[in-house]
């Protein structure tokens, strides 16, 4: 379904106005394809350029340079206008709970702006869809009249899923959805991502630097080191044997239960 080819992203960093700016390559030339139905792994360090691939794939920051082909379109060849349409084909969950929802808008206006700004739905057919979405991630209707800071880390992000869903995408981009949330509530977004992804036949880029979440969830997994992709296997490969030096330090760095 996303076909990315030499993508490249290049940021230019200075502490005054008087110095030279300094590079920083974010992301080096990367490729990757998601194919239609797959979860796919992002993992990585912070700071590795997991979630600029993320907003560069939405469009929310413009590449340097390569291709990102969805369904047969190059779609950083369009122009924002001509792109407007292809936003709610590709959706993401962000990291943070409490950053990513307006505190100023209701439940029901954040997940019932997408359809809104779309034309997709309005009056009460808008006001059934919010509702039915709010039941779909495990949330009661009459969410829909509460504010976000009403709302537990865990209820925020379903929140959020919902708000994505909403204008019914074709790829979902969770980045890092759990690592901000208590370990007793991960799981319950993880379930609730797998059972969606299933349910709505989503195909899903996970991003996360937690190797132990995308053993979990994820069909392929991708390796990413200094912006680049280091190594790209089934997940089954990538624990059993890695390759690169740097995915088996990730793979050494994760707690082992005392024997």
């Amino acid at each position: 379904m996303l076909d990315i080819r030499n993508l490249r992203k290049t940021f230019l960093l200075r502490s005054n106005f008087f110095e030279r700016p300094s590079e920083l390559v974010a992301v080096n030339n990367v490729s990757l394809s998601l194919q239609k139905g797959e979860i796919l792994g992002l993992v990585g360090e912070s700071g590795s350029g997991k979630s600029t691939l993320a907003r560069l794939i939405l469009r929310l920051l413009e590449p340097d340079g390569g291709e990102i082909d969805y369904q047969g379109q190059d779609i950083l060849k369009l122009s924002q206008k001509a792109f407007r349409p292809f936003r709610k084909e590709i959706q993401i969950v962000f990291q943070d709970p409490y950053a990513s929802l307006n505190p100023r808008m209701t439940v029901g206006e954040i997940v019932g702006e997408g359809p809104k700004v779309h034309k997709m739905a309005r009056g009460k057919e808008l006001k059934d869809r919010v509702a039915e979405l709010l039941q779909q991630v495990g949330l009661r209707p009459e969410a829909a009249q509460r504010y976000p800071h009403e709302f537990s880390g865990g209820q925020r992000q379903r929140i959020g899923i919902a708000r994505a869903l909403s204008v019914n995408p074709k790829i979902l981009i969770a980045d890092e959805p759990v690592s901000a949330l208590d370990v007793s509530i991960q799981a319950q977004i993880l379930n609730l991502l797998l059972d969606l992804q299933e349910k709505l036949d989503l195909t899903m880029l996970f991003i996360a630097h937690d190797l132990r979440v995308v053993e979990f969830v994820c069909d392929r997994v991708a390796v990413m080191y200094r912006g680049e992709i280091v190594e790209l296997e089934t997940a089954e490969q990538i624990y059993k044997s890695p390759q690169h030096p740097y995915t088996q330090k990730l793979l050494s760095a994760i707690p082992k239960l005392p024997k």
